[in-house]
């Protein structure tokens, strides 16, 4: 009741597809998640609730993550995606179809990840039994302990070749699979690196050791981050930039689903390693079966987005269409308005706000937005 005297009406209320904040937003090369929580949506504190939205690009996966304080039930919105989930030493791992209208349950601090295997935009939406769900990203996190501790868990890799995996780590949402990417025509082009852990004086790599790319992957022009030991105290309480899950803080990204609110740390970066250019997007790859899962929506693919923060891509543009479910109506010149984050900071991201409503001839409700993903346009639920 209290909280209802000092939080504002306008502040009980959040926008996923606009977020009016960078807090909680994680983008990589495979999409973005936008978390609420308590550190940005001041009604869900003492509420024992938050949500990541995430929107996965064609192939996009919310890498492998895990929720230290929330139990995260997720819940498919308009593709089957592909879960996993493993909740500790011993246990088996479980893989879960998540189809559309359908939901799955990780466990609170079990690494799961979610996985968009088709050549469509997908989104999820990840509910927490807690105000602030947190949210590590595991090979983030793993790598980004003492190079020689995890060269020795490695089965004693050398400090240079945990360097040379380290930097190579992708921001999440990252590009999933070679198998979807080569199915939907999607060219693995270099991912920005700006989550990887900041380095302090117990975990430096020592001096003159950088990662190089040894397995000939895809790499950015410029730096990524923590590639050599700072100065004695140079780095101490470092601030991570906001990620999702998440999500990724499922949060920056998450997950991130969720997003939730992924912590994508960064730091200034070393020579070397690189910032990432987007990859192609590869639609107009075939598109889900019509009439899959129950109250299965529809999402229509649109143009990429202009360079900069808060430009947007003319209404229409580039617009391609596919469909689940029966007899839904796409909306047509939808478009789209995601900002692009600052270099290196890993978040950010920007949409446009809710277009019209409208009702198809079989009487369903057909919503369009312009949904903060390149890729993603279009909603049409059923009533």
């Amino acid at each position: 009741m209290d909280q209802f005297r000092i939080v504002s009406d306008e502040a009980r209320l959040f926008d996923f597809v606009n977020p009016n904040t960078t807090v909680g937003v994680t983008n990589g090369a495979g999409g973005h998640t936008v978390a609420a929580t308590s550190e940005n949506f001041p009604a869900v504190v003492g509420q024992g609730v938050s949500m990541t939205i995430g929107f996965l690009g064609p192939c996009g996966m919310n890498s492998p993550h895990t929720h230290p304080r929330a139990t995260e039930i997720n819940f498919s919105v308009n593709a089957t995606l592909r879960g996993g989930v493993l909740v500790e030493n011993g246990a088996r791992f479980a893989e879960v179809d998540i189809a559309p209208g359908t939901a799955t349950v990780f466990p609170q601090g079990a690494i799961h990840f979610e996985m968009n295997p088709t050549c469509e935009p997908a989104m999820f939406v990840a509910s927490f039994n807690g105000e602030d769900p947190g949210v590590n990203q595991v090979a983030q996190r793993f790598f980004g302990l003492p190079p020689d501790i995890v060269g020795a868990s490695l089965g004693g890799l050398g400090v240079q070749q945990v360097a040379d995996l380290e930097a190579l780590i992708p921001d999440n949402v990252v590009l999933g699979v070679d198998e979807c990417l080569q199915r939907c025509g999607i060219e693995r082009n270099a991912q920005a690196t700006a989550q990887r852990q900041p380095r302090v004086t117990a975990n430096a790599f020592p001096v003159g050791v950088a990662g190089s790319n040894p397995f000939g992957l895809p790499v950015n022009a410029t730096a990524g981050e923590g590639d050599s030991a700072p100065a004695a105290g140079e780095g101490e309480g470092a601030t991570p930039a906001t990620g999702e899950g998440a999500g990724a803080s499922e949060p920056a990204a998450g997950e991130g689903e969720g997003a939730e609110p992924a912590t994508g740390e960064g730091s200034t970066p070393a020579a070397g390693e690189g910032e990432g250019a987007e990859p192609a997007t590869g639609e107009g790859a075939p598109a889900p079966a019509a009439g899959e899962g129950e109250g299965a929506s529809t999402l229509e693919s649109g143009s990429e987005p202009a360079e900069g923060a808060g430009e947007s891509t003319p209404a229409g543009e580039g617009a391609s269409g596919s469909e689940s479910g029966e007899g839904a109506e796409p909306a047509s010149g939808a478009g789209e308005g995601e900002s692009t984050p600052a270099e290196g900071a890993g978040e950010g991201s920007s949409g446009s706000t809710w277009a019209s409503t409208s009702a198809s001839p079989e009487g369903r409700a057909a919503v369009v937005i312009d949904a903060p993903h390149p890729e993603i346009t279009m909603i049409s639920l059923r009533r």
